[in-house]
This record gives structure tokens, C-alpha cells and sequence, in this order.
């Protein structure tokens, strides 16, 4: 495991490339039935209204 963080973090692998959906937290409920239909989603991200990569 401490391989994969360190590649992670020398930005060596991708991650943001398995994120198949980003939704607002407030709408949770459906972010979280289509994290649980796996052929249409790998990862989905609730943000606070925020996107990816946008630090508060």
C-alpha cells in the first residue's frame, strides 16, 4: 500500500481518471444509486460545491 500512495503522490498514476460522475452533495441520494450501478459508474464524488481539483 505505501507504493500506490507514493505513486499517487509523485503523480505518477492518474486517479482523477476513474471519477465517472461528480455530484453536489446535495443530491447525495442519487450520487450514491449510481455509485452502486456498476456498469455505469467506477467512482463518483460528492463535492461541497466545489469541483475537482478546486481547493476552498
Amino acid at each position: 500500500m505505501p507504493t500506490a500512495v507514493e505513486l499517487i503522490g509523485a503523480g505518477s498514476v492518474d486517479v482523477l481518471s476513474l471519477v465517472t460522475a461528480e455530484r453536489p452533495l446535495s443530491t447525495a441520494p442519487d450520487a450514491l444509486r449510481l455509485a452502486l450501478d456498476r456498469p455505469r459508474s467506477v467512482k463518483v464524488v460528492l463535492t461541497a460545491n466545489l469541483t475537482l481539483g478546486e481547493r476552498a
